[in-house]
């Protein structure tokens, strides 16, 4: 929907509803964490609407130009690239026989694998809230080529390529 909202111009409502969608994600990760009520699933699908959510801003705010495409491909190209090798990773340390259900299964037991995210990831997914929460905020604020945002997008660039090496260099098999 937001999507939608984004690529007819709608920048008020869309930014409205993101910022709803924040908040009430904040708030459930809060009270789940509060009163112990995490389950894998939830560990599971969380991080991958956030990644969806940023995907689609990504390429909507590029559609009606607000982001600039090499800006877009590189937030996809890295994304893409973790979610990959997440799911190698996963594939790899399945037991025989591998099948689709077995598959599925693991990938709610977070337990049997864990991804722990480095400081520049921490930092990059920072920057990409950041730049398509402000970037869809530049037209309802009328701010759309303020330098600050050029910044911000040279900062999300640099951290988002820094990133992508940094998990690649990761998923590289060890030399022993």
């Amino acid at each position: 929907v937001i999507g939608y909202l984004v690529i007819g111009q709608h920048f008020t409502t869309a930014l409205t509803l993101c910022a709803i969608g924040s908040v009430t994600d904040l708030l459930d990760g809060y009270y789940a964490r509060k009163y112990n009520c995490v389950t894998k699933l939830g560990a599971l699908l969380d991080p991958l609407a956030d990644k969806l959510l940023v995907a689609t801003l990504t390429i909507t705010l590029a559609v009606v130009h607000l982001i600039p495409l090499w800006l877009a491909l590189l937030i996809l190209t890295r994304d893409s690239l973790i979610i990959s090798g997440a799911l190698y990773l996963m594939h790899r340390r399945l037991s025989p026989p591998k099948t689709w259900t077995r598959f599925i299964q693991m990938s709610t037991e977070m337990s049997t694998i864990k991804f722990v995210p480095t400081l520049i990831s921490k930092i990059n997914t920072g920057f990409q809230f950041s730049l398509v929460a402000v970037t869809l905020a530049a037209p309802v604020f009328s701010y759309t080529d303020h330098w600050a945002l050029t910044c911000l997008q040279l900062a999300t660039g640099a951290t988002t390529l820094g990133s992508g090496l940094n998990y690649l260099k990761r998923l590289r098999p060890s030399a022993q």
